[in-house]
């Protein structure tokens, strides 16, 4: 166990655990997960260097004294709304983990640095191959959009720039540790649902339990 890992257990509450910790070599950055009760949770990262504004959550300078660091830590837990882990979030995930099995990917716009300069909102957009090198692209439903946003923002998937502007979304290591988490409690109700996924044009449809 690192030795970072143990200091931030050390300052947990006895409702709180640690649900997954990464550290990330090649840029010497910290990721934590941290889970209370059975459905709050929230993220944060260590580093030296900024992250895009787009992610809410907290990142803290590496570069300071540990007793500091673990104060403003602790601090940030007790003062910072934490997120609900919900159906829809666990519903966007596993939807997103099947994807490719589509053919389908998920892109976030970086049309005129709109992502790298935090130019409006952050905006969604999905490719799709079919037949012989041919692919269309779409624009995300408002209601998926939404969830993605949340998921975005609290940490859960992130994205790998493939070009210039070409940034694809994956799910992070903290997004799949809260998808497992909730596996059992959600994975019959997915079912229920995934047969009314339309994976070309994903949005809340009022004849299931979707829910965004």
């Amino acid at each position: 166990m690192n030795n970072l890992e143990l200091e931030v257990i050390n300052i947990l509450n006895a409702d709180e655990r640690i649900l997954n910790f990464s550290f990330a070599k090649k840029t010497k950055s910290a990721y934590f997960i941290i889970i209370k009760g059975d459905s709050e949770y929230i993220t944060f990262r260590i580093s030296n260097h900024p992250t895009n504004s787009f992610y809410s959550n907290r990142t803290f300078n590496n570069k300071k004294d540990l007793n500091q660091l673990l104060e403003e830590i602790r601090n940030y837990l007790d003062k910072t709304d934490w997120y609900t882990f919900k159906y829809e979030d666990y519903f966007c995930l596993k939807t997103l983990s099947n994807i490719p099995f589509e053919r389908i990917q998920f892109y976030i716009d970086n049309t005129m640095g709109i992502f790298d300069h935090s130019l409006g909102g952050l905006v969604f957009y999905q490719s799709r191959e079919f037949g012989r090198n041919n692919k269309e692209f779409n624009v995300v439903s408002e209601s998926f959009q939404k969830e993605l946003r949340k998921l975005f923002a609290s940490g859960l998937i992130s994205s790998h720039r493939e070009g210039k502007d070409d940034l694809l979304v994956y799910i992070n290591k903290s997004g799949k540790v809260m998808m497992d988490l909730t596996e059992n409690k959600y994975k019959e109700r997915y079912k229920d649902d995934e047969k009314n996924i339309n994976y070309r044009y994903i949005y809340r449809s009022t004849r299931s339990r979707i829910n965004f």
